[in-house]
């Protein structure tokens, strides 16, 4: 199909086993974000045009790696996902190809494999971008007007995110309730903000402008499938769970705390401003009472204070499952 792409994203794995996953959709063209508040009527059709993508389904995709051949097939929205069986990969990022024969597609993807006991899962919108994502009237006009450039980081971020990561030796998860139609957008925002390359876990493709102002409720439910999905794929390792107070983070990471205590080694909530004091207290009490490490912030200096004290014992103690 001449107006169709395939685009790969990041997969993760073990050394002998991966997940990779993208979308097939109807092309679209969008050029490097640049930085001018003139800018503002561009980055708002780069948008649009985001939110108009469209998925071609039920195609056979081939995926490549060192030698060895995987098939799927798309779902109808475009969406493909693989588990493969590897041959004893080392750790770090290693690239794959991905094929489409009916519509002479290619594509290049790039799979993380680590070997580590301990990974972090963070969440984006409020944790480390600044979104006001339960203010539409705030929210709208930075997702339409802004790009990956001039969107803002909280302050601080970037450092203890990367010394979370020991600098891309260990892995990290970005899991949204944001939809895949913003993959380009967050992977750039990551790159240019210094923040620690990771996998994106993200929501189902949207492809009506009007989704934008929908509810998000069954979006964040897709969240703790990811991170059991993750608990699940890797069974022998420990997870740092990283949210905010703003939405249903802090539900969510008692669910799974609740599930697999001894697979959460600590949780961090950044603390948004009007956040009910009462919510907080409940959630910690129930985080304590399964002896796990418990931190709300809200600067990064408080979190990179934290993790100064506690960071090698939250390591060793991952070191090994009960």
């Amino acid at each position: 199909m001449k107006y169709a792409r395939v685009i790969p994203y990041f997969g993760y794995g073990s050394s002998t086993r991966g997940r990779v996953m993208g979308h097939i959709i109807r092309k679209y063209k969008i050029k490097d974000p640049k930085n001018g508040w003139w800018r503002a009527p561009k980055n708002m059709q780069d948008m649009m045009k985001r939110f108009r993508l469209k998925g071609v389904g039920r195609y056979t995709v081939a995926i490549s790696i060192y030698g060895k051949r995987y098939t799927t097939i798309s779902e109808e929205d475009g969406f493909f996902e693989l588990e493969m069986q590897l041959d004893h990969l080392p750790e770090g990022w290693h690239e794959y190809e991905v094929y489409v024969p009916d519509l002479k597609l290619f594509g290049q993807g790039e799979l993380f494999i680590t070997q580590s006991k301990m990974a972090v899962i963070s969440d984006i919108d409020d944790t480390f971008l600044i979104s006001h994502a339960l203010k539409k009237w705030k929210k709208l006009p930075l997702l339409l007007f802004k790009n990956a450039l001039n969107r803002k980081p909280f302050l601080g971020r970037s450092k203890w995110y990367n010394r979370l990561a020991k600098e891309g030796t260990q892995p990290l998860f970005y899991i949204s309730s944001s939809e895949w139609n913003l993959f380009d957008f967050l992977r750039k925002f990551v790159e240019h903000h210094q923040f620690p390359k990771g996998v994106f876990l993200l929501n189902r493709l949207k492809s009506r402008w009007g989704d934008l102002i929908q509810k998000q409720g069954e979006h964040h439910q897709l969240k703790k499938f990811y991170i059991l999905q993750l608990l699940a794929d890797f069974p022998e390792m420990k997870f740092m769970l990283i949210g905010d107070s703003g939405q249903q983070d802090m539900q969510i990471y008692q669910d799974i705390a609740s599930h697999s205590p001894h697979r959460i080694s600590a949780i961090l909530i950044h603390q948004l401003p009007k956040t009910s004091q009462e919510k907080v207290r409940q959630f910690s009490a129930r985080i304590n009472a399964l002896d796990i490490s418990f931190h709300l912030f809200q600067s990064s200096k408080e979190a990179e204070s934290y993790l100064q004290n506690n960071l090698p014992s939250l390591i060793m103690n991952d070191a090994e499952l009960p």
